[in-house]
């Protein structure tokens, strides 16, 4: 694989074995909707796709990634891969959604870039350009603030049913949510997320069964893109997620807390854990004193077989 070995000069150790296991998923293995990412991992691949000369490998890179991670990494990029990135991607509502995001500097500078460059693409955002200018929320043209509410309100409903019903697998939530990020503007899902937590976390779901579990498992992985892209969710989520630890010190011995917490995508592992090391913080004594227990049950089990994605944070 051709890569300027220039870039990978700036990268550490442990984001040169990201970046190898990265590049296998995609080239290798083709993996798509990849979005179980720690944040410096995001840094890594705006790296990789800059370090990587072809049009065709910028584009398998880019999209490989999650929506909402291909709107994080395009937000990173320098003017000049920006621009490369909107002659390179060939889906126009991804695309829509990217240049949403921008500043109305960057916005400015892509359709003056398109103008010249791809007629098509001009049409197609420029509209967007200027409903920006009107339009606080960035809202398709298409769309009413009214009718955006609505379809705000219906996709939290939709969503909620899909997390919670255990009839539906994480595949339809995935789904549902990739058609949705087309229709509604990305900005929008900070509302729709802590809309679903604060509805999930009154319904009180046990983690007492293969299903409760299962339904506990699509929750967190619906909101690890969006607890990148909106960080102040990180506060929001700590409501279910403490429920959660408390289940999980529920749990008859250490070795199934290990097994059920790896099974959670890698970045809610951390909040996890991240929650159980602040235990001497909390001013409450009860949930200070199982926290405490918890995390020293993590400790003492993380060495077994199915404890890898725990070993792999206790340890770096």
């Amino acid at each position: 694989m051709n890569i300027n070995e220039a870039y990978l000069s700036e990268l550490s150790d442990s984001q040169i074995a990201f970046s190898s296991a990265f590049l296998e998923d995609v080239f290798l293995h083709q993996k798509t909707g990849l979005s179980q990412f720690r944040p410096d991992d995001i840094s890594t691949i705006c790296t990789l796709i800059k370090s990587v000369p072809s049009k065709a490998m910028k584009s398998a890179l880019l999209k490989a990634l999650d929506t909402p991670f291909q709107v994080q990494i395009a937000q990173k990029m320098d003017d000049k891969e920006l621009h490369f990135m909107f002659l390179y991607h060939d889906d126009i509502p991804i695309l829509k959604l990217i240049f949403q995001s921008l500043t109305d500097n960057r916005k400015e500078s892509v359709i003056q870039m398109l103008f010249k460059d791809d007629k098509k693409k001009f049409n197609e955002l420029k509209p967007l350009m200027e409903s920006s200018r009107t339009v606080a929320t960035h809202a398709p043209a298409t769309l009413s603030p009214e009718d955006l509410t609505k379809a705000i309100q219906h996709e939290i409903k939709v969503m909620l049913k899909l997390i919670t019903d255990p009839k539906y697998t994480a595949s339809d939530l995935k789904d549902r949510v990739t058609s949705a990020e087309k229709r509604i503007p990305l900005d929008h899902f900070e509302v729709i997320s802590r809309r679903v937590i604060a509805e999930f976390t009154r319904l009180n779901i046990p983690l007492s069964n293969k299903d409760t579990f299962a339904v506990h498992v699509k929750f967190y992985t619906f909101l690890v893109p969006y607890l990148v892209l909106f960080p102040n969710l990180n506060t929001v989520v700590l409501h279910p997620l403490d429920a959660f630890l408390h289940a999980l010190n529920r749990l008859p011995n250490g070795v199934w807390v290990i097994k059920v917490l790896n099974q959670l995508p890698y970045s809610i592992i951390e909040l996890c854990l991240d929650r159980l090391k602040s235990h001497p913080r909390i001013p409450e004594l009860q949930k200070r004193s199982v926290y405490s227990k918890l995390l020293n049950v993590i400790y003492e089990n993380a060495h077994i077989q199915e404890g890898a994605q725990i070993r792999t944070i206790l340890e770096g």
